[in-house]
């Protein structure tokens, strides 16, 4: 909160914060400065003055989950989640429409760290769940786990799998092991912001940025260059192309509360 209170004291509009943290910080702050503006990206706070910046998590997931079906070679890819919430449903109902896409007779093992935040901060418990679903067959297991999401790449790398990194770019924690990162481009979203407010556009209320717009992606670089042929690049971007256009729908789980690929009813206990 510190932080924020400085930024306000400096005169600083509008103030931008990122990710969960700031969450209750915002909720807190912006009504108290109505005349101020806030930007919290990555999470949601409303109010008159607030203004969220979210992304299309399904459609950064369902590319990777395209990729893993192509390069799975046991038929069986694994999801490891933080803290079982919608957002977190969110990604592994978009990894799962991208595999089942690619490869509808691919399966998808989906296990979550837990039900509280604490889920996101637990490196172990993602090595557990790693290895539980490498025991299912997975070859590959995507995670949007936060901190818990160490655990799985190394967990991976030991057990000699793959692993897909999340929010940025964690190709470079193991090389030849992580197969690709799901991204979410703070930096465009921060830029949508700033240019917004310069040019008189700035408005309150929740906008999602994905693919079209360059908020979400997937990693290539040269700790992966290796691992993803130039046919299954061009496979990406067809894919990629398509969901722009439209020509395929990622869905999203927080609009219903469904997927209609994976249920998950059938989660394990926790």
């Amino acid at each position: 909160m510190a932080l924020v209170v400085q930024a306000l004291k400096k005169g600083h509009d509008p103030i931008i914060c990122v990710r969960f943290p700031y969450t209750q910080i915002i909720a807190e702050i912006a009504p108290a400065n109505p005349d101020n503006r806030f930007v919290l990206i990555d999470s949601v706070v409303e109010g008159a003055n607030i203004q969220s910046i979210v992304f299309a998590e399904e459609q950064g997931s369902f590319l990777v989950g395209v990729l893993a079906a192509m390069t799975s070679k046991t038929g069986t890819v694994g999801f490891v989640g933080g803290c079982d919430s919608t957002v977190i449903r969110n990604f592994a109902c978009g990894f799962a429409q991208g595999v089942k896409y690619q490869s509808p007779d691919t399966k998808v093992l989906v296990r979550m760290a837990g039900n509280t935040n604490k889920a996101f901060r637990v490196p172990e418990r993602g090595a557990e769940l790693t290895s539980e679903l490498a025991s299912g067959g997975a070859d590959i297991v995507f995670h949007a786990a936060g901190g818990t999401g160490t655990g799985v790449i190394t967990a991976a790398k030991e057990l000699g799998i793959m692993a897909i990194g999340v929010d940025r770019n964690q190709n470079g924690m193991a090389p030849g092991t992580v197969l690709t990162s799901m991204l979410k481009q703070v930096d465009v979203a921060i830029f949508m912001a700033l240019t917004s407010a310069a040019g008189n556009r700035w408005k309150p209320g929740i906008s999602r940025v994905g693919l079209e717009k360059g908020g979400v992606g997937w990693a290539l670089d040269e700790h992966n260059q290796a691992l993803v042929s130039q046919s299954k690049k061009t496979r990406m971007e067809e894919v990629r192309s398509d969901l722009i256009s439209g020509a395929i729908v990622a869905h999203r789980y927080a609009d219903n509360g469904r997927c209609p690929v994976h249920s998950f009813a059938s989660l394990p206990a926790q």
